[in-house]
């Protein structure tokens, strides 16, 4: 990446993956999984509006729209502890048919949101809650992640604070059918998005004191 930068790597990361898995040198008796996808998915590509996994059903950003529940915030732990936040645009669903059995990988295309501390994302040093700014985007070009790594969440806005109309406070939701224990300001159900939202702004008025409005 130093190297070549962005634009360099990518288009040719396909090409580089294919040589590399073919080289004898690289030969990995355990490695038939990356051998088979090495050669590339197939020209047809699936594109859907809803996806569920991980528990949690995910919308495109475009299909949410005028449903009274919003479900395409996305989540993902990055290196370093950073976390990334975005909106999901589209979902893929890419086919490999090489090997056996066949294999299918679904990706999430995103617009991540700046994750640079204090520009982009800020962290409330007491109570932990991650706050995006809706305004910045991240820098590089970077937009596709595996489906399950991620994890759903929903972004509260400040409704009382004219000055942080850019900021979203980010409210992790529990997958359905699963345990989750943690703070009840950090996590709401999928299915009770509009009262979650309430309560988030009463709390946030009284206890992120930090901000000021």
């Amino acid at each position: 990446m130093a190297l070549h930068g962005d634009v360099a790597v990518y288009p040719m990361f396909s090409i580089w993956f294919r040589e590399y898995d073919h080289n004898p040198l690289n030969y990995d008796p355990n490695g038939q999984f990356l051998h088979d996808i090495a050669w590339g998915p197939d020209a047809k590509v699936r594109n859907f509006s809803k996806y569920s996994v991980n528990g949690y059903r995910f919308h495109t950003e475009e299909f949410s729209k005028g449903n009274k529940t919003n479900n395409s915030g996305v989540w993902v732990k990055g290196d370093g502890g950073v976390d990334y936040c975005s909106m999901l645009h589209e979902i893929l669903e890419l086919d490999y048919h090489v090997g056996w059995p066949k294999k299918k990988l679904v990706l999430f295309r995103c617009k991540w949101y700046d994750p640079t501390f204090k520009l982009g994302t800020k962290v409330h040093p007491q109570y932990k809650i991650v706050e995006i700014k809706r305004t910045r985007e991240y820098g590089l070009y970077d937009p596709f992640v595996i489906a399950q790594n991620v994890q759903q969440v929903y972004y509260a806005p400040y409704p009382l604070c004219k000055n942080k109309s850019a900021w979203r406070v980010v409210i992790k939701t529990k997958p359905v059918g699963r345990v989750v224990v943690e703070d009840a300001l950090d996590v709401a159900y999928q299915n009770d998005i509009s009262s979650v939202e309430q309560r988030v702004n009463d709390e946030l008025a009284g206890e992120l004191q930090y901000n000021e409005c």
